[in-house]
C-alpha cells in the first residue's frame, strides 16, 4: 500500500472514532431524554451519514500489497468497518420513527433496553482508540525521508495523489483538534502528520525548484570534456604524489616550481582562505575543463569543508557561454542557476526565500502544467536575500565556481565591470562566509579587479599536461608509421609551440594523427609542424587551408546550415544531418 493510501486509511479511522463517539453519545441521549428535539435528531442523522461515507473508505488492499509496518493499521481498519455497521444498525433501531412524543418515549425505552449493547460498542470503540496508538506508531516508524521520496515520486507520476494527500492531512488535523483520542494517540498522530507534512513540503520544494530551472542550465558544463587522464591532477595533489612523475625526461624545474606554488596557494585558499580566487588563461588554455574538474572533484569539497567547519557547506556553479542561449550568457541565467543550486542543497530555505511562490505551490492546480513562472526580478531578489541574510551564515557557508566571466554579455548597458563589482559585493556582504572561484581570459577588467596573490595563470602551468596528452595520443601509432625518435620530437615540440593553449595542442595532434594514418613521410610531418603558426585562430585558418576541396566544401556547407539553424532556433539533430548526401544527389528524394 502506497504512503498516500496508508495516510488515507489512518484518516478514515481517526474520523470514524470521532464520529462513533458522537453517535454513541447520541444513543445515550435518546435513552436518557424523553424530550427529543428536532435539531438533535437531524444532527445525529448527519453524523450517521458522515459515518457511512467514512466506512466506505475503510477498505484495504490485497494482503500481498500490505507491508509489515502497515499491517496493524489494516487490521484496525477491518475492525472499525465492522464496528461502524454495528453502530449504525443500533442507531437505526433506537431512533424515533416519527417526531411524536409517543415515538420519542418508545425510542428512549428501546435505548434503555439496549444499554448493554451501547456499553459494549463503547468498549469496542475504546479498544479501537487504543489500537490506533499502536498503529500510528508503526506508521510513523517508517523513515520520513524515504517516505517523502516515495510520495514525491508518486506525485510526479500522478498529480491527483497530491490532492488526495492534502485532503487526508486536513482530516487528520481535525482529529487532533477534536481531542477525541487519548494523549498517546494524539502524540503519534502528530508524528504522522509531521512526517507527511515533510512529504508535502518535498512536493512543494520540487515544484519551485523545477520552476527555477531552465532547459540549458547545465548544458555548457555538461559539454565541457573531462580532463585527459591525469592532466590537471597536480593542482589538488601534494608534492609526494607528483615527485616520481616530476623526475622524467620532461623535467623543467621552473615550471614544476610554479605548479607547486600554485597548488599550495589554491589549496590554502580552499581550506582557509577567503574572497575571490581567479583562474586566468589564454583562449583555449583549458580554463573550463579545469573549472569543471575543480567544481566536481571530491578533494575540493574536502578542503572547503575545513573552511566551513561545523557549518553546512553549499557549493554552486555556473558556466557562462557566449555561443549559448540568452540565459547561458546573462546575469539572469547566473542568478537562476546559483539560486537553484543553493536551494537544491538546502531545500529547507525555499519557504523563506520565495514565500510568495511557496504559497502558490500549495495552491497551484496540479492537473495543469508542472511549472509556474518565477520572473527574473523575483529570482534576483531571492538570491540577494540569501546572500545578505546574516542569520543564514550562522549555519551555512557558500562557495561558488563561476567559469567564463569574459563570455558574459550584459544587457541594458551592463558590461563586465558591472559583473566584477557584483561579485565583489557578494563577497563583502557575506562577511567572510561566501567565497568565489572564477575564471576568465586575461582581460584588464578581470586582472585589475581580483587579487594577484590569489590568481593562477593556467597557460603557464600546463606544459607537462600537454606533453602527457600528446604522448597518450601518439603512443598507439604503429612503429612503421611513426618512429620512436619522431614521436619523442613531437611530444616535446608540440606543447612548446602551443604556448599554453591546450586547444592548439588538441587540434594539432588530431591533424598529425590524420597525416600519419594517411602515410605521410616523417619529413613532411615535421615540415607541417614547423609551418603551423602559434595562436588559436591562425592555426585554425592554417588547418582549414590543408583540407581538400571536397571536404572543405562540405565543412562550409555544414557551418552554413548550423548558422541558419541557430538563427532560426531550429533543431538540427545528427540523424537529419546524415541524410545530407542523399538530399544533394536527389533533392526530391526526401520530399513528403
Amino acid at each position: 500500500m502506497d504512503p498516500v493510501s496508508a495516510i488515507g486509511l489512518a484518516s478514515a479511522i481517526v474520523s470514524f472514532i470521532g464520529l462513533g463517539a458522537k453517535l454513541l453519545h447520541g444513543a445515550k441521549e435518546i435513552r436518557d431524554s424523553a424530550s427529543e428535539s428536532l435539531e438533535r435528531n437531524e444532527s445525529r442523522e448527519a453524523i450517521a451519514k458522515a459515518m457511512q461515507e467514512v466506512a466506505a473508505k475503510l477498505k484495504i488492499p490485497e494482503p500481498a500489497q500490505i507491508p509489515p509496518e502497515q499491517q496493524k493499521l489494516c487490521d484496525l481498519a477491518i475492525k472499525c468497518s465492522d464496528l461502524s455497521e454495528r453502530i449504525l444498525e443500533l442507531l437505526g433501531k433506537i431512533k424515533p420513527k416519527k417526531k411524536t412524543r409517543l415515538h420519542v418515549y418508545r425510542a428512549a425505552f428501546y435505548a434503555w433496553r439496549k444499554k448493554d449493547d451501547i456499553e459494549m460498542l463503547e468498549k469496542s470503540l475504546g479498544d479501537c482508540r487504543s489500537q490506533l496508538t499502536l498503529s500510528l506508531t508503526h506508521l510513523a516508524s517508517k523513515n520520513s525521508a524515504e517516505n517523502a521520496d516515495r510520495i514525491l515520486a508518486m506525485v510526479k507520476k500522478d498529480s491527483s495523489k497530491l490532492e488526495q494527500l492534502q485532503t487526508h492531512i486536513k482530516q487528520l488535523r481535525k482529529g487532533v483538534e477534536a481531542q477525541t483520542m487519548g494523549d498517546k494517540a494524539l502524540e503519534q498522530l502528530r508524528l504522522v502528520l509531521g512526517m507527511h507534512d515533510e512529504a508535502l513540503s518535498a512536493v512543494y520544494q520540487h515544484r519551485i525548484l523545477h520552476s527555477l530551472q531552465f532547459d540549458d542550465m547545465h548544458r555548457r558544463d555538461d559539454r565541457v570534456e573531462d580532463p585527459y587522464e591525469d592532466t590537471f591532477r597536480w593542482i589538488l595533489e601534494d608534492d609526494d604524489a607528483n615527485s616520481e612523475e616530476s623526475m622524467t625526461d620532461w623535467e623543467d624545474y621552473h615550471q614544476e616550481e610554479m605548479k607547486c606554488i600554485s597548488r599550495d596557494m589554491f589549496l590554502n585558499w580552499l581550506s582557509s582562505g577567503s574572497g575571490i580566487f581567479h583562474i586566468s588563461g589564454k583562449l583555449g588554455s583549458g580554463k573550463s575543463t579545469l573549472m569543471k574538474f575543480l567544481s566536481t572533484h571530491p578533494r575540493t569539497r574536502t578542503e572547503i569543508e575545513k573552511w566551513a567547519g561545523d557549518r553546512a557547506l553549499v557549493l554552486a556553479s555556473f558556466f557562462f557561454w557566449k555561443p549559448g542561449s540568452e540565459l547561458q550568457k546573462s546575469l539572469e541565467g547566473l542568478f537562476r542557476s546559483l539560486l537553484c543550486d543553493i536551494l537544491t542543497a538546502c531545500p529547507n530555505l525555499i519557504r523563506d526565500t520565495l514565500p510568495d511562490y511557496w504559497r502558490l505551490a500549495e495552491q497551484y492546480p496540479w492537473q495543469t502544467q508542472t511549472r509556474f513562472n518565477i520572473p527574473s526580478s523575483a529570482v534576483n531578489s531571492a538570491l540577494k536575500r540569501v546572500i545578505s541574510d546574516g542569520r543564514l551564515y550562522q549555519d551555512h557557508r557558500f562557495c561558488f565556481f563561476i567559469d567564463g566571466l569574459d563570455e558574459y554579455e550584459g544587457t541594458d548597458g551592463q558590461d563586465p565591470t558591472h559583473l566584477v563589482k557584483l561579485l565583489n559585493t557578494w563577497v563583502k556582504d557575506s562577511r567572510g562566509c561566501l567565497k568565489l572561484c572564477v575564471s576568465s581570459r586575461e582581460h584588464n577588467t578581470f586582472m585589475n579587479a581580483f587579487p594577484k596573490d590569489q590568481r593562477l595563470r593556467l597557460h603557464e602551468l600546463t606544459l607537462f599536461d600537454m606533453q602527457r596528452y600528446v604522448a597518450g595520443h601518439l603512443q598507439n601509432m604503429q612503429s612503421d608509421r611513426l618512429s620512436d625518435g619522431l614521436r619523442s620530437d613531437l611530444i616535446s615540440s608540440i606543447p612548446e609551440k602551443a604556448d599554453g593553449i591546450f586547444l592548439w595542442t588538441i587540434l594539432v595532434v588530431r591533424a598529425i594523427r590524420r597525416k600519419i594514418e594517411d602515410g605521410e613521410p616523417e619529413g613532411r610531418l615535421l615540415n607541417l609542424l614547423d609551418s603551423l603558426p602559434q595562436g588559436l585562430s591562425r592555426v585554425l585558418h592554417r588547418l582549414l587551408e590543408d583540407i581538400d576541396a571536397d571536404n572543405l566544401r562540405r565543412l562550409y556547407q555544414t557551418l552554413a546550415i548550423l548558422r541558419v539553424a541557430k538563427a532560426l532556433e531550429f533543431p538540427f539533430p545528427l540523424l537529419e544531418f546524415s541524410f545530407l548526401d542523399d538530399y544533394e544527389q536527389d533533392a526530391d528524394h526526401l520530399s513528403p
